[in-house]
Formats: C-alpha cells, sequence, structure tokens
C-alpha cells in the first residue's frame, strides 16, 4: 500500500457514485470500470499499469481521516470520525461535574470547587485496511461557585493532543485541540437542571504516502446541552436517571493538499448543526470512612442517539493530469446509536480535598473508544 497514492484516483470515481465501504468498491464491475480509467492516466503519467483490486481501501483510508476532522469536532484524528458521537467532540459536559452528598445522606448535591482533570482515550473504527484507530491525551482545569441558593455557575479551559492512523497506516494526523465551557446549575432536594455552552478549535496536519503528501486544517465547533436528573434514594445506594439534549455545531473550511507529484487532493469544507439524545441511568453508594473521608463508587451506563453522525464533502486532485477528472463526493458513516458506560470511585473530604479515577467506554457498528481519567479538586 506504500505506491497506492498513485491509485487514489480510483476513489475518486467509485465515491462520484456510492459511499465509501471497501466490500462495494471492489466488486468486479466496479474495479473493471477503475481499470480502464486507471491505466489511461498512469499512461499519461508515464507510469507502469497497476492492479486496481486494491484502490479500494487506500480510497477509503484517505476518505476517512479527513472525515474524521470532518465529524469528531475538536478530537478529529484518524478513526475519530464517530468521536463526536460518543461525546469526544467539544462538549460542556465535564463542567457539570462537582457532586458531593447532603450531609451524612445519600442524597447528592453540588457545591463550590476548582478542578483539573488529564484524560486518556483510544478510539478504534472501521473494519479491514479501511480502519482507523486514534489517541488522544486532554487537560482541563475549572471549577464553579455557588452564586445564589440552589444555583452554581461553572467552567473550565483545555488543551488536548490527538494522533491517528488509517489504512493502515497509509494515511496519517497529528493535531491540537483547545476547547471552553460554562454551565449553570439548579440543585434542590433530589432535582438538578442544568444548561451548558462549549467552544472549541482544532488544528490538525495530514500526510499520505510516508509524508510525501502533506495538508493542515483548522476546524471550529461548539455545542448547547441541558441536562434533568432526578435521584432515588435507598438504603445504603441510589438511582439517579437523567436525560441530556444537546445541539452541536461544526466548521471546518476547505483545504488542500501539497507534494505528492500531482497526486495532492482539495477537500471541500463542512458546516453542520446536529442534535443528540443522551438517556443514562446512573447507580451509585456511599462509603463512610476515617478522618471524615466518603467514598463514592458509581456506574453510569446509558446510549447515545445520532440521528445525523455521517460525514460528507466534496474531494478533487489539485494538479496534473487527474485533476481534469473533476470533483467527487466522499462520505464517511459513522454509527447513530452508541451503548457508553462510565465507572468511576470518588473519595473526598467535605469541604476538602478530592480524587476520583473514571473509566469510560463508547460502542457502536465497527466503533469502539475507550477512555480513562483522573481527577484532582478542592472543595470549598
Amino acid at each position: 500500500m506504500r505506491s497506492i497514492g498513485l491509485l487514489a484516483l480510483a476513489g475518486a470515481i467509485v465515491m462520484s457514485a456510492s459511499a465509501a465501504h471497501a466490500d462495494e468498491l471492489r466488486r468486479p464491475g466496479t474495479v473493471s470500470r477503475i481499470d480502464a480509467t486507471l491505466q489511461n492516466a498512469l499512461t499519461s503519467l508515464g507510469l507502469p499499469p497497476r492492479d486496481a483490486t486494491i484502490v479500494a481501501d487506500v480510497a477509503v483510508a484517505s476518505a476517512l481521516i479527513v472525515g474524521a476532522m470532518g465529524t469528531g469536532g475538536t478530537a478529529a484524528s484518524a478513526g475519530a470520525a464517530a468521536g463526536a458521537a460518543a461525546g469526544a467532540a467539544v462538549s460542556p459536559t465535564p463542567a457539570f461535574s462537582c457532586p458531593v452528598f447532603a450531609g451524612g445522606s445519600l442524597l447528592l448535591t453540588e457545591d463550590g470547587c476548582l478542578w483539573g482533570t488529564v484524560s486518556g482515550q483510544w478510539t478504534n473504527q472501521g473494519i479491514g485496511d479501511s480502519a482507523g484507530t486514534s489517541q488522544a491525551a486532554v487537560f482541563r482545569v475549572g471549577g464553579q461557585k455557588q452564586i445564589a441558593e440552589d444555583w452554581f455557575l461553572g467552567g473550565f479551559l483545555g488543551i488536548g493532543f490527538v494522533s491517528g492512523q488509517a489504512g493502515g497506516g497509509y494515511a496519517s494526523s497529528t493535531g491540537q485541540t483547545y476547547d471552553g465551557a460554562l454551565a449553570l446549575k439548579w440543585v434542590r432536594g433530589p432535582w438538578l437542571l442544568a444548561a451548558g455552552l462549549a467552544f472549541g478549535t482544532s488544528v490538525n496536519a495530514l500526510q499520505r504516502e510516508a509524508g510525501q503528501i502533506t495538508g493542515s486544517s483548522t476546524s471550529y465547533g461548539g455545542s448547547a446541552r441541558l441536562r434533568g436528573a432526578y435521584e432515588f434514594l435507598f438504603d445504603g445506594w441510589y438511582l439517579r436517571p437523567r436525560l441530556d439534549l444537546e445541539l452541536r455545531y461544526f466548521n471546518r473550511p476547505a483545504f488542500q493538499e501539497s507534494g505528492g507529484s500531482g497526486l495532492a487532493m482539495g477537500f471541500g469544507g463542512e458546516s453542520t448543526l446536529r442534535p443528540a439524545i443522551v438517556p443514562t441511568l446512573e447507580v451509585g453508594g456511599r462509603i463512610d470512612m476515617a478522618r471524615d473521608t466518603i467514598l463514592r463508587p458509581y456506574l453510569v451506563a446509558g446510549a447515545t442517539v445520532l440521528p445525523d453522525s455521517g460525514s460528507s464533502f466534496q474531494t478533487w486532485f489539485v494538479s496534473g493530469p487527474l485533476a481534469g477528472l473533476g470533483a467527487f463526493q466522499a462520505t464517511v458513516a459513522a454509527p447513530n446509536l452508541l451503548a457508553t458506560l462510565e465507572a468511576g470511585l470518588q473519595v473526598y473530604r467535605a469541604h476538602g480535598f478530592e480524587a476520583k479515577a473514571a473509566y469510560g467506554l463508547s460502542a457502536g457498528k465497527a466503533y469502539l473508544t475507550q477512555s480513562a481519567t483522573l481527577r484532582l479538586a478542592w472543595h470549598f
């Protein structure tokens, strides 16, 4: 696959007619059409004939990595095309988190706090040679303060570092993300109502053909989220169902690659506004330890529903004989339904130090993201 950048032409022919799925691209009729056009283009370039049957995976790999920039928002990296669906895109969710128990009860409430987190995320998407993987490390600092009876205002700022690969290493990307959010919460008895706004940007560098073809892209995103939750108390444990409604905005201007002796490509911009519905159920408990230390183990299970989760954009060859083919449509699919799970352990003292560790998982069709987060905080 190392010299198959010459064959990316086949992706232009095929993806103009259908979505980027490798199994469909390998159909005999499609391959024969690819061969005819491919051989003519290679001859005009003075290059030897090539077998077009392996072109499909390369075309998918190129579309996958740029599609990841399109749907992954500020988590953009190869293989993360559905990252936004899993909450990897810019979101105010981290600003919703300063829970403590009220007095000696199991009732969850909020207080003032300052906190910092470090998170790692690993994503796998797709199958076969078109599969992609990505890794991310994110650092955030934030806090919240009570502004009136039952009302709390919080927020955070963050920076992340991402990298990814697709098509067996044929295409890769690295990038940095920057995000921030504000959240307003109302807590009274078992009720929690919250609203948050988030914003972010991502700067990504893309390379193909072992670095012979390079490009860069800057994307922008934002989201608004509403949350409602109610807590049911039992003997030694609690249940807390909640529902989140989110609206996500994403914009990536068009950009072009350079290098590659006529094989560099241009990619059209994207601008999307998409809803997400996130129902979850939290179960947890309280263990009182020595010296007024409280242990809260918890488990959150739910789903993320995305009516529109894919990525679609135009692409074209920038120069050379292949530029005459014109623009064609590339489509990257992402799951519309994700199962989500979070398991965590919070240790804290009232009006004092907190440490929390959490493991997260999101899984859908040909998609899996895992994350680990460590949080340190001071409550006041």
